[in-house]
């Protein structure tokens, strides 16, 4: 993700607090402007915040526990219900001032195991498998086809990878005129969501507890 270009930006290093007695000093963005805020102290225990991504439909909520060691009980607690009811209610509370780590976060996930049980199962069986667009050359497809000890096509692995990436992009010098009315500082553990609001929906979650070098 990149802030926007008209809001002013720096990096600066924070200490990164963890529910261990550890303390790690990690490269902090910050910026002041206009956010979409909410404290959901009721709901989750936890304050949120919203940036938009520049050029595209997307923006990345960062859900913070009030409690340094809360992560795990936020994990527990945010149901789908909740999730929608707390965007819901995220709105421009006046200025903010946001301090939060540079992170990447990747996952792979394989779904041979996953697929099935949604009922994607002939995929991955030979001679059950139904998908001549794979290969397109027609005589490789015929040589497929007419050995009886291959069979059609199919599928022997499926893999969901997932990324995302936070840095700074923008202005490095300025000032923001409006004072800030609050701040949001992200120096413990904490939950993300990367929402898509054309259509609605929830591109990817997760959570971060610690950062390593580097980032992604």
């Amino acid at each position: 993700m990149s802030v926007n270009r008209r809001q002013c930006c720096h990096v600066k290093s924070v200490a990164l607090r963890s529910p261990s007695p550890r303390v790690k000093t990690v490269t902090m963005m910050c910026q002041r402007g206009r956010f979409p805020t909410g404290d959901f102290a009721e709901d989750l225990n936890a304050t949120a915040l919203e940036l938009r991504y520049r050029r595209y439909k997307k923006s990345m909520v960062f859900i913070l526990p009030r409690e340094r060691d809360g992560l795990a009980a936020l994990e527990k607690a945010l149901t789908g219900p909740k999730l929608r009811s707390c965007l819901e209610r995220l709105e421009d509370r006046g200025c903010v001032e946001v301090t939060l780590p540079k992170f990447g976060v990747k996952q792979a996930l394989d779904l041979r195991n996953v697929l099935p049980r949604m009922g994607v199962v002939d995929v991955f069986v030979r001679g059950r498998a139904n998908l001549p667009g794979l290969v397109t050359h027609v005589e490789a497809l015929d040589a497929l086809t007419s050995s009886s000890s291959v069979g059609c096509p199919h599928l022997s692995l499926a893999i969901h990878c997932a990324f995302a990436q936070t840095r700074e992009r923008g202005h490095k010098l300025g000032t923001w005129a409006e004072p800030a009315r609050s701040k949001f500082t992200v120096d413990h553990p904490f939950m993300f969501v990367v929402l898509s609001r054309a259509p609605e929906a929830v591109l990817l979650i997760g959570s971060v507890r610690d950062v390593r070098l580097p980032y992604i």
